[in-house]
């Protein structure tokens, strides 16, 4: 049986993940570029780029809930 689930979360999930992509598109292109002199900020890009992602997957992960959760009753 498929579930559906609802994700309540604080900050904005989509934001960080665009974000993140952006970062990693920007990685892609200065590494595909061949500047030598640009190539020493990519780990920094993929760092952020991470640490983004992880923030919107730790936020995803506490927010799931299921939609018929407030229908448990716990007698």
């Amino acid at each position: 049986m498929n579930k559906s689930y609802v994700y309540r979360t604080e900050g904005d999930v989509l934001l960080n993940l665009q974000r993140s992509l952006d970062l990693m598109n920007c990685a892609t292109r200065i590494l595909g570029s061949g500047d030598k002199n640009l190539q020493m900020y990519v780990l920094s890009l993929v760092d952020i780029a991470t640490e983004l992602t992880q923030q919107s997957t730790n936020a995803l992960d506490l927010g799931e809930q299921t939609e018929n959760e407030h229908e448990v009753c716990n007698d």
